[in-house]
């Protein structure tokens, strides 16, 4: 670990995210510049804006903050987003393509419940979220469990998509939505 009081050069590294295994593909040729955002009141805990030379496409990139002091490179990870380009054409001129880019809460907050939908009462509430969540996004779940019960039928509302819903269902058991760095 860097003795962050000390000298120490830092450059950035941006890599594209394999969401099957969650570890990193390659790194971003043309990476530039990002900014990451972390907003505990927004739904999606976060964002970024990410500045590449490539056209990506929809993809999960993750972005390092690298330290070299006395001889000692080390990564630390800043964030994991998804982040959508859109296809540009090239006039021979160097290009930049500002990219915004989201948690993996993004897929959750993109698809409405289904009008009717609901958990049964006496249903685990960790093991339901979890099921949910997976189901929905393409990153990696962490498992929690606990004996909280839902106690009554737990409906969705109307305008509700899978964040809210999902949301307001681990609230019963006294737990929220939270990222590390990985994302």
């Amino acid at each position: 670990m860097p003795d962050w009081g000390k000298s120490m050069q830092q450059t950035f590294e941006c890599y594209t995210v394999d969401p099957g295994t969650w570890k990193d593909i390659r790194p971003v040729n043309g990476f530039k510049s990002a900014t990451v955002d972390r907003d505990s009141s927004s739904d999606t805990l976060g964002s970024a804006s990410i500045d590449i030379a490539e056209d990506l496409g929809e993809c999960y990139l993750r972005i390092y903050l690298v330290t070299i002091q006395n001889g000692l490179k080390e990564r630390f990870p800043l964030g994991t987003f998804l982040a959508q380009t859109i296809p540009t054409s090239f006039d021979g001129k160097i290009q930049t393509i500002s990219v915004d880019a989201y948690t993996p809460l993004i897929e959750l907050k993109e698809n409405p419940v289904p009008i009717g939908y609901y958990v049964p009462e006496n249903n685990n509430v960790m093991d339901t979220a979890y099921a949910i969540v997976r189901d929905h996004v393409r990153a990696p779940v962490v498992k929690t469990s606990t004996i909280d019960k839902v106690y009554g039928d737990f409906v969705a509302n109307t305008d509700d998509n899978w964040l809210t819903f999902t949301r307001d269902l681990i609230a019963n058991a006294k737990y929220e939505f939270s990222l590390d760095e990985i994302g």
